[in-house]
């Protein structure tokens, strides 16, 4: 589950502030409010500052009241090394921290300043927020039963009006990634420039937004039955390129292997997961091409329902392609030690017991 760390004075903050946020009139923004307060309380893995055990123990009442002896919270020093050392936490600090200004550049840190705001972005609740889009591709001409107010995934533009938390990572699966169907020329070969300009490019660009200090570490799971290592490097090299010339400060590495064992599209990053039935290669900017209604399902990590944690599901699937990559019949395209970092921290959270 998502870490979530409390320094001292903002566990005052917040107590204080989830008090207020309670006598709220707008239905909705109690709802968030009453949720945001809901995960803190039970649905993360808390860890208050040490601090509080012996100068603000009055107030652990509040954090622990109703809950069972596993899910109480923890408490350690809080310091930079602790807070970075896993890119899936949550920062609660107030903004006179000695440490504030540098772990904001790598974590989602939340201050006094913006708290309930921010937190509801992290639970994906935000009224403006869809987190199921119905996918109805071109040609694709029976969508009658889809109800006209319901948001819709039309391409990758879709979701750069969702307020998305701020990504240090990015993580996509994809089986067929080396395989785009929908861009053959008359030969039957693929065409790595249409592909990379009309389909992935407008993908980078997403990410690239919503990226931390707009640098995103991207790496790109994918497989192949036979020897394709010419396709993998021209569309690495190609794509790598591109992030180049359109100033994307993101560092890509491709991993091809003989399977993956996972058959779903997933986009995994350090605060939410993206999954579709689709391959990669359907979504554009503006349309999604193919015949096969399907969804798309962002599932956040941060969920006010301790039994409901897709975050457990990301861990152990990041944990697999760990070991994948100790394999010797793999191929990595780009610089190895850009892997992302949460990949082995998945397969050690997931192997500590």
């Amino acid at each position: 589950m998502l870490d979530v760390y409390i320094d001292r004075k903002m566990i005052a903050a917040f107590v204080n502030g989830a008090s207020k946020a309670k006598r709220e009139t707008d239905i909705s923004k109690l709802n968030l409010y009453v949720k945001a307060e809901a995960f803190i309380k039970k649905g993360c893995k808390l860890k208050l500052d040490s601090e509080i055990q012996s100068q603000a123990g009055q107030v652990l009442s509040y954090f622990t009241q109703g809950l069972g002896d596993n899910e109480k919270p923890s408490f350690t020093s809080l310091n930079t090394k602790t807070l970075t050392k896993n890119k899936w936490t949550v920062a609660l600090l107030t903004s006179n921290s000695d440490f504030f200004d540098e772990v904001s550049k790598s974590l989602f840190t939340i201050s006094t300043n913006d708290l309930w705001d921010r937190l509801s972005a992290l639970l994906f609740n935000m009224p403006e927020q869809s987190t199921d889009f119905p996918i109805i591709p071109e040609g694709l001409n029976n969508h009658k039963d889809t109800p006209i107010n319901l948001k819709s995934f039309k391409g990758w533009s879709s979701l750069l009006t969702h307020p998305l938390v701020p990504l240090t990572d990015a993580i996509i699966i994809d089986p067929y990634f080396l395989k785009p169907e929908a861009f053959k020329d008359s030969y039957d070969d693929y065409i790595t420039s249409a592909y990379v300009n009309q389909s992935l490019l407008p993908l980078m660009k997403l990410l690239s937004h919503y990226a931390l200090n707009k640098q995103l570490t991207l790496n790109i799971f994918t497989e192949c039955y036979m020897d394709c290592n010419e396709i993998a490097q021209e569309l690495f090299d190609y794509l790598n390129q591109t992030i180049l010339d359109n100033q994307l400060n993101i560092t890509l590495v491709i991993i091809v292997a003989k399977s993956l064992k996972q058959h779903k599209r997933i986009l995994y990053t350090n605060y939410f997961a993206l999954k579709t039935e689709l391959s990669f290669y359907h979504f554009q900017e503006y349309k999604v091409t193919g015949y096969k209604k399907d969804d798309f399902l962002i599932k956040p990590f941060a969920v006010e329902n301790p039994n409901i944690d897709p975050h457990t599901t990301m861990l152990d699937d990041l944990a697999d392609f760990h070991e994948l990559l100790q394999k010797s019949n793999i191929k990595i395209f780009g610089v190895k030690s850009n892997l992302s970092h949460i990949i082995p921290q998945a397969y050690n959270q997931v192997n500590q017991h």
